[in-house]
């Protein structure tokens, strides 16, 4: 069909035979390039006058459906961008079977080009056992995903008897711009930052606060004796945020610091486009995703958009037109940050916030409050001890203000001279 090849097995044998049975058995035995992806059972094989098979005569095979569930996740929805674009098909499910759709040892090695060419298997060495092994499109994704572990950290100081802190930064920074304010605090108390995910081999997972948030906990609950405090700058300010919803009942959360937090804002557009419009901004985006090495990763971030989000995307690539970057998929590259950025943004305003019965310390710089982009009002999730409007700083410097520092610094001042008790 349209110029594919697929397997095909024809089955004469007993009415009482048991097909599924057959199938399995041959499963068991060949790799699943090898398994037939169609079967036709018939009363009995067709032949020539000669008694040979006549292979003219044989049925053409029912054409395999993909059924199931649908992929999730980034790398399941990239993989089956991949698949489609292969097998000719696009519904594709994620217990489908590559050779099942008509997949064949040639195309196995096209779909190992091109999911090395997308970058999505990270710096894992991919191979072709790999792809004639998966069973289906989650068991490939599986191997292709990196090995469930806990955050990247970064030790900015150790030692001291003081509650131990953990700095949670924002998407497109690392744990690093917090040492001058870890200098300015002493080195009364160990401090930890954790490393922002998409500068790790996971970066592909997307911002997946839950879950991020789940890890932050369970490394803290490992790490640190039971009680902490938490700091988070940026969009770590809602990660801290979750972090602490999930310590409840594990470990005692001494401090909550909130910085400089910005709303979610949800990736939308005022301008509404003519059809001539659109279909101008759909040539220009596959044109820019011809030329991107991730088009499959755009693709299955394209696929979450609902028709708002659609509309503002179709807005943006007209107002870039041809600036759209092309450079990824490099960690420095414009277009795995712009990547990045998008992903955040799309999961982040569907995110349900649940209030929280803990103070929240909260700074605010002051040139935040003067852009278009409201910060967070943290009075509507939780119980706000004190806010603090930082004169003079912006959203990227303020946590090396001096006044900033302080104000850290004598907030744990409190937090060490209170005993230890047991997490609530």
């Amino acid at each position: 069909e349209d110029g594919r090849l697929q397997l095909a097995a024809y089955v004469a044998a007993p009415g009482g035979t048991d097909l599924e049975a057959v199938k399995a058995a041959l499963a068991a035995r060949l790799p699943d390039y090898m398994v037939p992806a169609a079967w036709v059972r018939l009363d009995a094989l067709p032949v020539t006058a000669n008694g040979k098979l006549d292979r003219k005569a044989l049925p053409a095979p029912e054409t395999a459906k993909p059924a199931g569930d649908p992929p999730r996740g980034e790398t399941e929805q990239a993989l089956a961008a991949l698949w489609s674009g292969l097998l000719g098909t696009d519904a594709i499910g994620r217990d489908d079977n590559f050779f099942a759709l008509g997949g064949d040892s040639i195309l196995s090695l096209k779909l190992l080009a091109r999911i090395r060419k997308q970058g999505l298997a990270g710096g894992k060495a991919l191979t072709l056992a790999d792809i004639l092994n998966a069973r289906s499109l989650a068991d490939l994704a599986a191997r292709i995903a990196p090995a469930a572990q806990g955050p990247e950290v970064v030790h900015l100081q150790q030692g001291g008897s003081g509650v131990p802190l953990y700095c949670l930064p924002g998407l497109i920074v690392n744990s690093t711009e917090f040492a001058s304010m870890v200098a300015a605090l002493g080195g009364d108390r160990p401090v930890t930052g954790f490393v922002s995910h998409v500068y790790t081999e996971q970066r592909w997972r997307g911002y997946d606060m839950a879950a991020l948030a789940e890890e932050f906990a369970a490394h803290i609950e490992r790490t640190a004796n039971g009680r902490c405090a938490l700091l988070g700058w940026s969009s770590g300010g809602d990660l801290a945020f979750e972090t602490a919803h999930r310590l409840k009942g594990r470990v005692a959360v001494e401090f909550l610091g909130l910085v400089d937090v910005f709303e979610s804002v949800p990736f939308r557009t005022d301008r509404t486009l003519s059809e001539e419009e659109r279909q101008r901004a759909a040539a220009l985006l596959e044109q820019w995703l011809g030329r991107s090495a991730m088009a499959a990763r755009w693709r299955a971030l394209f696929g979450l958009m609902d028709k708002a989000e659609r509309a503002a995307l179709e807005a943006y690539v007209l107002a870039e037109g041809d600036g759209l970057p092309a450079d990824g998929p490099d960690l420095t590259s414009r277009e795995f940050e712009l990547w990045a950025m998008l992903d955040k943004r799309l999961r982040a305003a569907r995110y349900a916030y649940r209030p929280l019965d803990l103070p929240v310390h909260v700074w605010q710089a002051e040139d935040s409050l003067s852009q278009p982009e409201p910060l967070r009002d943290w009075s509507l999730l939780a119980p706000v001890a004190a806010l603090d409007r930082v004169a003079g700083a912006v959203h990227l410097d303020i946590i090396h203000a001096p006044a900033f520092q302080a104000g850290v610094r004598e907030v744990l001042r409190r937090a060490d001279a209170v005993p230890a008790v047991a997490a609530q």
